[in-house]
This record gives structure tokens, sequence and C-alpha cells, in this order.
């Protein structure tokens, strides 16, 4: 069973890299949870940081019966909170 890690707390100003701030490599496969009970975030794939006002993202709900799961031999994922700051996020290797 996978680590459990510890959750990362999320700006809505920059994009963060969630491979080095849970360990994980990029390439691997990971699991992200949205920990919040009301803001959405932001995901892109990406060898370099994404500007903030990139349209090019997913948004991920907090819902826990939908994580979003990343394969692996993707580029880095990036992360921020949509609108609202300090959105949590768990992150796991699966």
């Amino acid at each position: 069973m996978p680590d459990t890690l510890p959750l990362i707390e999320l700006s809505d100003e920059e994009y963060v890299d969630l491979n080095t701030l849970s360990g994980i490599a990029a390439g691997s496969a990971i699991s992200i949870q949205n920990q919040s009970d009301y803001g959405a975030v932001r995901l892109s794939i990406a060898s370099t940081k994404p500007d903030p006002g990139t349209d090019k993202y997913v948004l991920l709900y907090p819902d826990p019966r939908f994580p979003a799961n990343i394969d692996s031999g993707e580029a880095t994922v990036w992360a921020m909170a949509h609108t609202i700051p300090g959105v949590p996020v768990a992150v796991q290797g699966v």
C-alpha cells in the first residue's frame, strides 16, 4: 500500500509541481484527490510550469468518488486552486 503523504495546499496565484512537492518522480503513476469542501483545482500536465492564465487544464472538483488518476509516462503534474486559495489536495503514488 502506498505511503500516506501530507496534504498540499494550493495557491490560486501560480501552479506548483505536485511531483516535487509529493516526492513522487515525474512520469510515475499518481492519484490526486481534492480534499476541500468547496474549491476546484486546476490540473495541467506539462514539462514546464504553466502560466496562471493558461486555458490548458482540467478541473478537479471536491468529490471523493472522482480522483484524478495520472498514468505513468506523463510529464510533470502541475496544480493550482481554481478561484479560492488554500485548497488541499492529497497525492499518492499508484
